[in-house]
């Protein structure tokens, strides 16, 4: 089964084919994201019914999926920080400036790799809307301490 979102632009109801579900993160049919439902596995991914609709805007179903997206970035990386027993990412960058040497250098590299996730995630999320997680993920830097 896939799954469409539906919006209302400039008066009438655009529709566009998201993902199957096995694409979609997090999918709970109990609980499915926004202004979304059901269309026949024959449909193609990114169809759009209604060829008026403006081009550039995510559908809703396209912005939470990225939220969900967002959410296991974040917490990729203050697990990261948890290995070092900083509190998460945000903790672990607050001691660059640290007289400690050993805390300075972990909070260096986790501002490095935070820079460079967070970089390679909104490069993705510009290139590839339609990512799924998994390769999203593998796109991300490997999160090593020195």
């Amino acid at each position: 089964m896939k799954y469409a979102s539906t919006d209302t632009r400039f008066g009438h109801e655009t529709a566009v084919v998201v993902y199957p579900l096995s694409d979609v993160p997090d999918w709970d049919p109990d609980n499915p994201c926004p202004q979304t439902y059901p269309v026949p596995d024959e449909v193609e991914k990114g169809w759009i019914r209604d060829t008026q609709s403006p081009t550039g805007w995510a559908p809703p179903c396209l912005d939470w999926i990225w939220d969900k997206h967002q959410t296991a970035v974040q917490a990729r990386l203050d697990g990261f920080a948890q290995e070092h027993d900083f509190t998460d990412i945000a903790t672990a960058c607050s001691y660059a400036p640290s007289s400690n040497p050993e805390y300075r250098a972990d909070a260096l590299r986790a501002v490095e790799l935070r820079d460079a996730t967070w970089t390679a995630f909104y490069a993705a999320k510009a290139d590839q809307p339609q990512i799924t997680r998994a390769d999203l993920l593998a796109l991300l830097p490997p999160l090593t301490w020195p």
